[in-house]
């Protein structure tokens, strides 16, 4: 299915700090160990396996490179990043925080490992042949780990087909997304590159050395984590938007970032996810979902159940953004009952006048 984003880069990344909500910290954690187990243990390893070691010759430095890592990377990468991804979504969509995500590729290691693989493959013969068109295979099969987290019964050459078809239409904008952290990275490198000219003072013997700079890498990407996990929620928000799962309403011209949440209580979004994310049951019933409408993502499938109504603004949002809100009414206050008045005494029978005699001919 193919949607076409039109959200601006800036709407984009205002989605992603609203995804995190208050699990930003929990989710640069996330990122600490998937670095861990991605970049730390293999440096380490290379480390002890000489044999994998290359010495080159660049301008008079010499420089030490292994084949490892890459190795490794090649068979693991694939099944950390649909993990990674499957626990995104979980938070996104459901606003729960479950760690084990973080490892559910290892389900479905043949299907994680094959779509890496071809997505290796086909960008890497894009890159050579003058890397513009690996620039648009990336962009094209971008979204093929998302698809394949959404349903991991998909095969590797269905994810990367509908990758494509939902990237048509959608490149300039994920790039242009993409490109909107070249701030946040340049100020995050001099911070770091401040931190690791300190430490070479201190320390020079830490850079010396294959261990000390795989440590340090670690270290770095700790340091990052954060502005990581800024720019994950980010790239998930697009999918969401790209693949339909997210709709903004027909009444509501723009979103507030600042708000916990998307659905019709939170600023103007209405989920449509799929009755069955990744083949795991979540949701009423077994289908579905099932998060509570207050918390920002209404449940159920959308082609079921009418789009609802933006119905609670923010306060103190611009005039142009919303609709005014109705002024409130005036508070009531119960009335105090009313003192019984005592009725009046009955008024006395009045006498009637006795009738006047005649008066005579003469008298006056």
């Amino acid at each position: 299915m193919n949607n076409i984003v039109r959200e601006s880069a800036g709407e984009l990344r205002a989605l992603g700090r609203n995804a995190l909500g208050k699990y930003w910290k929990e989710v640069a954690v996330i990122i600490v160990i998937y670095e861990a187990i991605m970049m730390l243990i293999p440096s380490l390893i290379a480390t002890a396996v000489p044999s994998m070691i290359s010495t080159y010759d660049i301008y008079g430095t010499t420089v030490r490179v292994s084949s490892f890592p890459g190795l490794y990377d090649f068979v693991l990468g694939g099944v950390m990043l649909l993990g990674l991804y499957t626990f995104m979504l979980m938070l996104c969509r459901t606003r729960q925080f479950h760690r084990e995500h973080l490892f559910s590729g290892f389900n479905h290691f043949l299907n994680a490992f094959l779509t890496w693989a071809l997505m290796d493959i086909l960008i890497g013969i894009g890159f050579a042949l003058f890397i513009v068109p690996g620039v648009i295979l990336f962009l094209c099969y971008s979204q093929a780990l998302f698809i394949l987290a959404d349903d991991p019964t998909k095969g590797p050459i269905q994810c990367l087909r509908e990758s494509r078809e939902m990237m048509m239409g959608n490149k300039l904008s994920y790039l242009a997304m993409n490109l909107s952290f070249i701030g946040w990275a340049i100020v995050a490198g001099i911070a770091i590159g401040i931190l690791g000219g300190v430490i070479g003072m201190i320390a020079p013997s830490l850079f010396s050395s294959d261990v000390g700079s795989a440590i340090w890498n670690f270290i770095t990407s700790i340091l990052a984590s954060g502005l990581i996990a800024y720019i994950l929620a980010t790239d998930t928000m697009f999918y969401e938007l790209a693949s339909g799962h997210l709709v903004k309403q027909s009444n509501f011209s723009r979103y507030d970032g600042s708000r916990q949440g998307f659905g019709p209580q939170g600023g103007g979004w209405n989920n449509q996810g799929p009755q069955n994310f990744g083949q795991q049951n979540y949701g009423q019933n077994g289908k579905g979902w099932n998060v509570p409408p207050q918390q920002g993502w209404a449940p159920g499938n959308a082609q079921q159940r009418p789009a609802q109504p933006y119905q609670q603004p923010p306060q103190q949002a611009p005039q142009n953004w919303y609709e005014p809100p109705a002024e409130p009414e005036a508070p009531t206050y119960p009335q105090q009952p009313e003192t019984p008045v005592e009725p009046a005494p009955p008024a006395e029978p009045v006498q009637p006048e006795a009738p006047s005699e005649p008066k005579g001919p003469f008298e006056a």
